[in-house]
């Protein structure tokens, strides 16, 4: 049986995602991901055709240490977090949504999180995550694909 193919895409999931090219299997995708982006830094987001969500992103493009914005509202920052499934090893990721823009504001919580492949649950610190991306939340995610599956 064939593993599962994961897309690459540059830019946002809301606007401007560009198609970077197709990856057997879930880890393979994110290391992908992650030699994309030292190699033209930038955002980046690995997404499962089969359920429609954005499994993985990263961006570096984005300036995490600007301050609130001036209408007084906090800015938001949504933090991707991978781990190793215990069972099968393979990634789990999840996204955390907080005004703290660094990784030590969050690393004390504990996540209880599911693998979606082998169907292990599993309770987790942020502290011993294998990867741990952040980016600014700007806006609320318009999905990248419509009902009928095409962008």
């Amino acid at each position: 049986m064939d593993a599962p193919r994961f897309d690459i895409f540059s830019g946002q999931t809301d606007k401007n995602a560009v198609w970077v090219e197709s990856v057997e299997g879930l880890g393979n995708a994110s290391e992908r991901m992650l030699e994309l982006v030292q190699k033209t830094p930038g955002s980046y987001f690995v997404f499962f055709l089969n359920t429609h969500r954005v499994l993985a992103a990263i961006d570096t493009s984005t300036d995490l240490g600007r301050k609130p914005q001036t209408d007084g509202n906090l800015r938001k920052f949504v933090h991707t977090i991978v781990f190793a499934c215990p069972d099968c090893s393979l990634p789990v990721v999840i996204g955390v949504v907080s005004v703290h823009g660094n990784r030590s504001a969050i690393s004390n919580e504990w996540q209880n999180i599911k693998c979606c492949f082998c169907e292990k649950a599993f309770r987790v610190v942020v502290s011993t995550a294998r990867e741990h991306y952040i980016a600014v939340w700007e806006d609320a995610v318009i999905p990248l694909f419509h009902a009928s599956g095409q962008a």
